[in-house]
C-alpha cells in the first residue's frame, strides 16, 4: 500500500542511560525542526489513564523537559507508534529502536494521522521500518 503521507525520518543516538529513562540526541547531520535535538523516553508508571502504553515521549526545550508529548505503543520489539500535535494538527509518530536501544529512528507524519483504524493498520504494517 502506497500512502499520501510524507514522512521525516530523525536519526537519535542515545546520550544517557538511567533505570526508567533513556536519553537521546538528533544526529548533527540530520537535523529537522519537527522534534526537539535532544528527547528522553520515561517507563509508564501507570499514573496515566492510558492503556498499552509502555513509553513516554518528552522533549527537551532551552532550559528544561517538556510534559510527555505522547505514550508508545508497542507494534512488535522495538517498533512503537505514537501521535503528537504538530502546528495544532495531530500527527503520527513511528519509533524504531534497534535491539540494544542504542539507536533511534523517529517517522514524523507531520499533520497526517489517519481517522480509520484500518488505513493506520495498513500504513503500521506496510511502513519502510530499518530495524
Amino acid at each position: 500500500m502506497q500512502s499520501n503521507a510524507d514522512f521525516k525520518r530523525h536519526l537519535f543516538t542515545v546520550s544517557k542511560v538511567l533505570e526508567t529513562v533513556l536519553h537521546y540526541e538528533q544526529h548533527p547531520g540530520d537535523l529537522h525542526h519537527l522534534l526537539t535535538e535532544r528527547i528522553k523516553f520515561s517507563k509508564d508508571r501507570g499514573y496515566s489513564q492510558a492503556s498499552g502504553i509502555l513509553y513516554w515521549l518528552h522533549l527537551r526545550d532551552k532550559t528544561k523537559w517538556g510534559r510527555q508529548q505522547t505514550g508508545l505503543r508497542q507494534l512488535e520489539e522495538g517498533i512503537f507508534y505514537g501521535d503528537m500535535k504538530i502546528n495544532g494538527r495531530k500527527s503520527l509518530l513511528l519509533f524504531q529502536f534497534d535491539k540494544d536501544k542504542g539507536n533511534l529512528i523517529i517517522d514524523v507524519f507531520r499533520g497526517f494521522y489517519p481517522s480509520h483504524k484500518g488505513i493506520l493498520d495498513k500504513i503500521l504494517k506496510t511502513h519502510p521500518y530499518l530495524f
